[in-house]
């Protein structure tokens, strides 16, 4: 992506940080996802994926 919401505001994406794909649970409820650390106007970072089944976009919600 080229600009993504972040705190209610349109933000550049200026470069990635880093990308991976995963693909699993091909035994029950596949998924097959596309992971980018994007890196922000502004230095925030922040993780996307994209759903390549269902051809939609998630930010990724980590938890502690």
């Amino acid at each position: 992506p080229s600009q993504v919401y972040f705190k209610k505001r349109l933000r550049v994406v200026q470069g990635i940080g880093n990308l991976w794909r995963v693909d699993d649970g091909w035994w029950s409820a596949p998924i097959s996802r596309m992971y980018y650390v994007l890196e922000l106007e502004g230095g925030s970072r922040i993780t996307v994926f994209h759903d390549l089944l269902h051809d939609r976009w998630y930010k990724q919600a980590w938890t502690t």
